[in-house]
């Protein structure tokens, strides 16, 4: 059950209470986004898809389970055929999109969330990370307190007797205890896992695509340089 742990982020969780509610009707179209502004791509030279993407993609797996086919655009935009440093994923599931993005080229955040459905749409902001500022190194501190309310969620939808809705989803703090919860219960008691076999299998091969693009970004020889 490994990078599982972001289904139970604060954000994630609203965003799925949002879906689950059925108040947005037939899910359209879903953004995820998670960005960096840096010079000098994902920590020099390694990859952004197994650091970042394993997550995102999770939580699009977990929600809508196996996509009917994907789309991926997959950039190595600092160091060309060393390391992945952009990413847009699209996951198809009948006539909705849902798609993973991540770039170091982002200095303005996008939502962190965007859901569009046949009766309402939801955006929610960034709520711990944000693309300018710089990554503090070290152990991070859980926060148990909700998030301030001008980073909760924003809801906007069609009720049942044709009024236009509009209301603030709150956005309390991750939950990671309840994956190693689960997973005691599941090794000492039987019962079932959060996480299923399959849907660690679907990601791991997502990501393999999606390695093989970008390995196809070769960098370009210069007149004059060596092989």
């Amino acid at each position: 059950m490994p990078n599982q742990n972001r289904r139970f982020d604060g954000d994630f969780m609203a965003l799925k209470s949002v879906l689950e509610s059925g108040k947005i009707g037939q899910m359209v179209r879903l953004e995820s986004h998670y960005d960096y502004f840096r010079e000098n791509g994902w920590y020099d030279t390694y990859g952004t898809l197994y650091n970042l993407a394993v997550h995102t993609v999770d939580q699009i797996i977990s929600l809508f389970g196996k996509p009917d086919r994907t789309v991926f655009d997959v950039r190595s935009i600092h160091h060309p055929g060393l390391g992945d440093d952009y990413y847009d994923l699209e996951f198809f599931y009948g006539n909705g999109k849902a798609s993973v993005n991540t770039s170091m080229c982002v200095l303005i955040d996008y939502p962190r969330f965007t859901l569009h459905g046949t009766k309402g749409s939801f955006t929610l902001p960034p709520v711990i990370h944000n693309s300018g500022k710089k990554k503090t190194v070290g152990r991070h501190k859980i926060n148990r307190e909700p998030a301030p309310k001008d980073r909760w969620g924003t809801l906007v939808y069609i009720n049942d007797q044709g009024e236009k809705v509009e209301k603030k989803i709150p956005v309390y703090s991750a939950a990671y205890e309840k994956i190693y919860d689960n997973l005691a219960e599941a090794i000492e008691q039987g019962k079932e896992k959060c996480i299923k076999d399959d849907e660690v299998i679907w990601v791991l091969e997502i990501l393999e695509q999606a390695t093989e693009i970008a390995k196809s970004h070769k960098k370009e020889k210069k007149e004059g340089e060596s092989k």
